[in-house]
């Protein structure tokens, strides 16, 4: 569904709100490594997904989807996908920052002051050299040009990327349960000869609703070249990331219900606050709601600002040329 009247070349030029919903049904949308991977919960019980697994999952969907080349891939190296890039547009990465030690006192004087002539003549040509990194950067990575990163030595800058995701916490407390599972394969010879079986542990959320916010802010966009293909690709992914990326423990996770609304103004019409609070879930009737459908959504409609609601029964994908190519296709305009 279309929420914008934008070429998909255009950079993003108005202010963006994103509300999302999520459903998760005797699953484990994260685990904590730090218990045992139970799903995350707050204090006061309210599960919880960190913006670094979402943002996880949605570079995963645009890349099998789309191809888009992401920098943060798994078992990556950073300094390696930096190098690539800044390689890849021609620029000389030869030199090196020296470490920030200093000269030995032994050293003699002479050695002291060349080396320190060396690690500033570097800097200056790191400083001299990033903004073509940057061009570089933003131009092949499409995660760099939405989400931004922190790059590593010799640059060592941050990107501020245009579009920032909120932690995703569910609307109630989620009760958790520990499933006993057994293995019917050995995991030795030893273990086959005692009669002995493998025994696992299987946390999950029994049910919860989880919400987000995301926000998509075009000063930055208009920094590193995000347009609103790279938004339509954001949206899509938020609508098939948990069937693409869907594991063993996290079968039960579904997309429910995202709201987009587009600003009239490039610095945003009202404040992101006054947004998220006119978008309002009142449980029905049922007096312990157990899925998303026990749920009333009600939108208060606010001036200055379009939206556009996409449920479950609207998901839908968008042009894709990787798809339309594997299949002997022409992709849609």
């Amino acid at each position: 569904m279309k929420f914008h009247d934008r070429k998909p070349t255009d950079i993003i030029d108005y202010f963006v709100d994103i509300v999302y919903f999520f459903y998760v049904d005797c699953s484990n949308p994260q685990g904590d490594p730090l218990s045992g991977n139970k799903p995350r919960r707050t204090p006061d019980g309210l599960g919880f997904v960190t913006k670094q697994g979402l943002s996880r999952k949605i570079r995963d969907t645009v890349e099998m989807r789309h191809g888009d080349e992401m920098m943060i891939v798994r078992n990556s190296v950073k300094s390696l996908m930096v190098s690539a890039a800044a390689t890849g547009a021609g620029i000389d990465e030869s030199h090196v920052v020296p470490e920030d030690d200093d000269a030995d006192a032994d050293d003699p004087k002479a050695k002291a002051a060349a080396k320190k002539e060396e690690k500033k003549s570097a800097k200056k040509q790191s400083r001299e050299q990033w903004p073509a990194v940057f061009t570089a950067l933003v131009k092949k990575y499409w995660d760099v040009r939405v989400f931004g990163g922190v790059i590593t030595k010799p640059w060592n800058k941050p990107i501020t990327g245009p579009v920032a995701i909120s932690m995703a916490t569910s609307l109630r407390p989620v009760s958790l349960m520990l499933l006993k599972i057994t293995c019917c394969a050995m995991a030795s010879q030893e273990e086959k000869e005692n009669g002995d079986s493998t025994m696992g542990d299987v946390p999950v959320v029994r049910s919860g609703v989880y919400r987000t916010h995301i926000t998509v802010n075009p000063v930055y966009a208009e920094r590193t070249g995000m347009t609103w293909g790279d938004l339509d690709k954001l949206v899509e992914a938020l609508q098939f990331m948990w069937g693409l990326t869907k594991a063993a423990n996290r079968a039960g996770i579904s997309f429910e219900r995202l709201d987009v609304f587009v600003h009239d103004q490039k610095c945003g019409s009202v404040p992101s606050e006054r947004i998220l609070r006119s978008v309002r879930v009142e449980p029905r009737t049922v007096d312990e709601p157990m899925s998303f459908q026990d749920y009333d959504v009600r939108v208060d409609p606010i001036p200055g600002v379009s939206h556009t609601a996409i449920v479950l029964a609207d998901a839908a994908a968008i042009s894709s040329t990787k798809q339309a190519k594997a299949h002997g296709e022409q992709p849609r305009a």
